[in-house]
């Protein structure tokens, strides 16, 4: 089985960097108004963010320091005035990124494991099709957050920084509609900051189906 192809259509990529955009802000808002998602009562909350958040925040303070640059070494107005506007679209953009992955984190209960990234990336799996719960840290083929194992198209990865840590075999397939195409899974690995969170409610959760 060949890899998903995304639609790279210019209608599709505009519909999709304009849905982004509208995210990024409603990432903000819930970030600044303390209203994550964490679903109901009962739900264990994994976060994945710990990877690159030291990253973010570099480039948050390099943008920051280029705001200043411009503002004191550019000399004409208008192109001072664009630049500074860039910027600061630019740190609002990073801002509300990182506020999507730390509002929108992975859920686990015994009905579902919600497997996330940001306000874009959403994989439902149900409780009831998933056979076996491993850990171990391991890097993907790429560097993208969504990958398929070239030896395995049915192992889908929703990776941080290129890397995963908890895996689920699945009893049958399973399908995900993620940015650019639909995926079929059998298996499918994610980061979380704590595994052994992750591996111990998806145990509990096995216990109880």
């Amino acid at each position: 089985m060949s890899a998903p192809q995304p639609d790279t259509s210019g209608v599709s990529l505009w519909r999709r960097a304009s849905s982004f955009e509208r995210g990024i802000y409603s990432n903000l808002y819930r970030w600044l108004t303390r209203n994550p998602d964490h679903g109901g009562s009962g739900t264990t909350v994994v976060t994945y963010v710990d990877l690159v958040r030291t990253t973010i925040y570099i480039w948050i303070g390099a943008s920051a320091l280029e705001m200043v640059a411009v503002h004191f070494l550019i000399g004409w107005v208008w192109l001072r005035w664009t630049l500074l506007i860039l910027s600061l679209w630019g740190l609002i953009w990073m801002f509300g990124y990182l506020a999507g992955l730390i509002v929108y984190p992975h859920l686990i209960d015994r009905h579902a494991v919600r497997i996330r990234n940001g306000h874009t990336i959403r994989v439902e799996v149900p409780a009831s099709i998933i056979e076996s719960v491993s850990g171990s840290t391991r890097s993907t083929p790429g560097s993208r957050v969504i990958q398929i194992d070239e030896e395995d198209p049915l192992h889908l990865y929703i990776a941080v920084s290129g890397q995963v840590n908890v895996h689920l075999g699945l009893r049958e397939e399973s399908s995900a509609d993620l940015p650019g195409s639909r995926y079929r899974f059998t298996s499918v690995s994610f980061w979380a900051d704590d595994p052994a969170l992750a591996r111990r409610s998806l145990q509990e959760v096995l216990a109880q189906s």
